[in-house]
């Protein structure tokens, strides 16, 4: 398995689910009228070329002949738009802007159902200099969604907007599929495009596509959306597309403190890309974009540039879904299933929250096991669907939720310890092949279930002691932090799946990497990041595993890594890269000897006005959820939707050792 180049990370995108089939590609079928315009802040932009692009299946023979997303024009254009056509030097058609910005699709366009597609515009002036030279570093977006059944999208968008607010917001959710905006893909799996289409939508809880105005609520009216930061980094792309060209201090600025992987952005549309994969390009870099915003900069509210006000941590996008209005109180674990939908435990509620790729509550959610679940303190999922849930007291036993949310005939089931003071502090699920064993921890014992409930097996493994953070790898082998009461004392138990037993050479003891093992996580290559945070340690280490000898487990050269929080909660994304939850900070991502040297401020990502983060997931199109128990907003705490931070990731989990892979980690 090879290690992922910088330029393969657009082909690593992988399916949400247990399904590997390749999708069937139908026939696809021409669209109806579509009408759309073209602004630069508030002035049209004319004589731009508009092209209309579908997200490219990775495997398909076009992507390799091409290297580009696919293109939907026909040649009716030169039938339907006279004089506002053209054909770029690799036979793509594109449409032209006329005096007033606006476009014209009139059935010279086919696509596929259920292809993702997007406008991209490029070029154009907008009305800055002599007014006849086009500014080459104009790239903007917008997204038109799922392609329909008919192929038709004037029923359901009448009117597109293109503007620096669609850009951004359509940035966000694209990065995760690459980063030229003229150069998106995806696995090919059936799971992998749902993911896709889902990622999508969610475009349409950031921007109102008919208005180009960022939105202040999602959709379903449960979310806040970042408004103000949306409109303050359209600001800033804005005053590039109204420079003249490309070499304004404008445009230069972005170019110069603006980058991905070393490289500067050579538009707006990549600067857009390029921001949201790395939204901490440095504290001197946001305050030297977000202090040269023009003072009549077109969209309103933009976050406040005065002195009195302080520059923005990060240019994170976070939609926060509060507690009172999306069935959350007190958020204590997380979980992804492979339908995009996002299972919280409510400590405090005594209950499990399901909300749907968009944020929104799904029917009946929260649910309560039948009054089974008291103070859920761990949760998974496994292949089924089903959803396996902790009690914070050990005495209640866990609860089993089908797929839609009510309580399996079996459930709960039995409790296995007697004492109350032991919680099931952490759950994970064997999916390998067609098995789902459920597998669970107090302090010192271990408890194996099948999926129908039946205890398989109970475990007392010499080395578990003060038992907290659990993960699974792809040789069958669990992961148990035992933190210790010091720093000497903290270890790794790793035992065997198959009957429960110690394997050779466990404990991992590295004491001085390893420090209160609360958060631990596996990458595809079955190595192992674990979350220190005992004795102020706030770091992260990552260990390469050998599956045949434990006692051969070395930290990577450069562990610890700090972070600026104790780590409570950690998962691996699509790239192999961790995302931990730092308690009272924000959401931090990991580093290793191998990433990719991307900065974020202290304390992680997170919201301007604190949050206060217990868990941590990714779903399958790369957004990062965060459990934020912190009331400042809230009273019953938050769940927060960080859009596009992360990688398309394998859902749930127990779906991955069914595949067989963790994480998208090399090309395909």
């Amino acid at each position: 398995m090879r290690i992922l180049s910088v330029l393969s990370l657009s082909s690593v995108l992988l399916l949400a689910g247990c399904s590997l089939s390749p999708t069937a590609k139908p026939t696809a079928v021409t669209g109806g009228t579509l009408v759309g315009k073209a602004f630069g802040g508030q002035q049209p932009i004319k004589n731009a070329s508009v092209y209309l692009l579908a997200v490219i299946n990775y495997n398909d023979p076009n992507y390799a002949t091409t290297n580009t997303s696919m293109h939907l024009l026909n040649s009716s254009v030169a039938t339907n738009n006279p004089g506002h056509y053209g054909q770029d030097t690799n036979g793509n058609y594109y449409v032209t802007t006329d005096s007033n910005g606006v476009f014209n699709l009139t059935g010279d366009y086919t696509c596929t159902a259920g292809d993702a597609v997007y406008a991209l515009l490029q070029g154009g002036n907008s009305g800055s200099g002599d007014g006849t030279q086009p500014n080459p570093a104009i790239e903007l977006i917008s997204i038109l969604g799922t392609c329909p059944a008919d192929g038709d999208f004037s029923t359901t968008i009448p009117f597109l907007n293109i503007n620096e607010v669609t850009t951004v917001a359509a940035a966000y959710v694209m990065t995760p599929y690459g980063q030229d905006p003229a150069n998106l893909t995806y696995s090919g799996t059936t799971l992998g495009k749902s993911d896709l289409q889902r990622s999508f939508a969610n475009f349409s809880n950031l921007v109102d596509v008919g208005t180009g105005a960022a939105r202040t609520a999602t959709l379903n009216g449960n979310g806040v959306v970042p408004q103000q930061k949306i409109n303050t980094i359209a600001n800033i792309l804005a005053g590039c597309v109204n420079s003249a060209n490309g070499s304004s201090a404008a445009c230069q600025r972005i170019a110069n403190d603006i980058s991905a992987y070393g490289s500067g952005p050579g538009n707006t549309g990549q600067a857009a890309l390029y921001l949201a994969t790395n939204p901490y390009p440095g504290s001197a870099q946001i305050s030297d974009l977000f202090t040269n915003t023009t003072p009549q900069a077109p969209f309103s509210p933009a976050l406040p540039n005065s002195v009195s006000d302080p520059t923005p941590q990060d240019f994170a996008l976070a939609i926060r879904f509060p507690g009172s209005t999306s069935g959350i109180n007190f958020p204590i674990a997380l979980a992804a299933d492979g339908q995009g939908r996002i299972w919280v435990a409510n400590f405090s509620g005594s209950s499990v929250a399901v909300l749907d790729g968009m944020g929104k509550p799904v029917t009946d959610s929260p649910f309560t096991g039948g009054g089974n679940i008291h103070q859920p303190f761990s949760i998974a999922i496994d292949t089924l669907g089903d959803a396996w849930i902790g009690s914070f007291v050990a005495t209640n036993g866990i609860v089993k939720l089908l797929p839609t949310g009510a309580p399996d005939p079996a459930s709960p089931l039995a409790s296995v310890d007697s004492s109350s003071s032991h919680s099931f502090e952490s759950i994970v699920v064997d999916g390998t092949g067609s098995v789902n064993n459920i597998w669970t921890h107090t302090e010192n014992r271990l408890y194996k279930y099948a999926v129908s409930g039946t205890l398989l097996g109970q475990y007392n493994p010499g080395s578990m002691n003060d038992a907290a953070g659990m993960s699974l790898d792809m040789n069958s082998q669990l992961y148990i932090g035992q933190p210790g009461s010091s720093n000497s004392s903290a270890q790794i138990s790793v035992i065997s799946t198959g009957d429960g037993s110690e394997k050779s050479g466990s404990p991992i003891s590295l004491f001085s990497t390893v420090h209160g093992s609360y958060a631990l996580g596996v990458d595809g290559f079955n190595n192992l990041w674990v979350g220190n945070s005992a004795s102020g340690a706030n770091s992260v280490t990552y260990i390469q595993t050998d599956p045949t000898n434990v006692a051969n487990d070395v930290a990577d050269s450069g562990s610890p890594y700090a972070i600026g929080g104790a780590p409570i909660g950690l998962v691996v994304d699509g790239f192999g890269r961790a995302w931990l939850a730092l308690s009272t900070k924000g959401v931090a991502r990991g580093v290793n000897s191998n990433s990719f040297p991307f900065t974020m401020p202290s304390g992680g990502f997170g919201l301007d006005e604190g949050m206060n983060p217990r868990a941590v997931a990714v779903d399958g199109g790369g957004n990062v959820w965060v459990a934020d128990i912190s009331t400042a907003s809230n009273a019953n705490g938050n769940l927060i939707e960080f859009v596009g931070l992360g990688a398309p990731t394998v859902t749930p989990t127990a779906a991955a050792m069914a595949a067989p892979y963790l994480a998208a980690i090399s090309t395909p």
